[in-house]
């Protein structure tokens, strides 16, 4: 069925009902809205996993300070004498007999403001230092890393295994 427009131009009744594209206004409110609530209650949740993140990350990260300290010692490079210094919120690779603050060849790792380090003993900062071809350090226990409601630790024995 065709049905008169003007006089030049034809166009075709139809009998279906004209379908819509798009979204309603109300409809993009309520899908925003669902979102909205479900990062609500998903966001504690992540930034509670990251933190927890952070003491195992930490931990990690000096473990692998103190495995670069062993293996440069064992190696007898510059001397052979390397150690990771620790206090509560740092710790830092160090070459030479002992820590030194100004030391331009120190690599220092700050902790984020959550992961606190700490081991026995109650001193104020901890050496610990690698000084032969054997790779035995000159102190063996346990760090720890802290976080609110997550604790990571790193282990060093006496003849010189590093856990994690």
């Amino acid at each position: 069925m065709f049905r008169l427009v003007n006089r030049h131009n034809l166009r075709v009744a139809s009998d279906r009902p004209r379908v819509r594209a798009g979204f309603t206004l109300v409809e993009l409110l309520v899908v925003i809205g669902i979102l909205a609530v479900i990062f609500a209650i998903s966001a504690p949740y992540f930034s509670t996993t990251m933190v927890s993140n952070d003491a195992k990350a930490s931990a990690l990260d000096a473990g692998d300070a103190l495995r670069e300290a062993q293996s440069s010692a064992m190696s007898g490079y510059n001397g052979g004498k390397f150690g990771v210094h620790f206090e509560t919120s740092k710790f830092v690779f160090f070459q030479g007999d002992a820590y030194a603050t100004t030391d331009a060849n120190n690599k220092v790792h700050a902790m984020s403001g959550e992961v606190a380090i700490s081991w026995p003993g109650g001193a104020p900062s901890l050496n610990i230092k690698f000084a032969n071809s054997r790779g035995t350090p000159d102190w063996s226990g346990t760090v720890t890393f802290t976080t609110t409601g997550s604790t990571a630790t790193v282990t060093v024995n006496s003849a010189g295994m590093i856990d994690p």
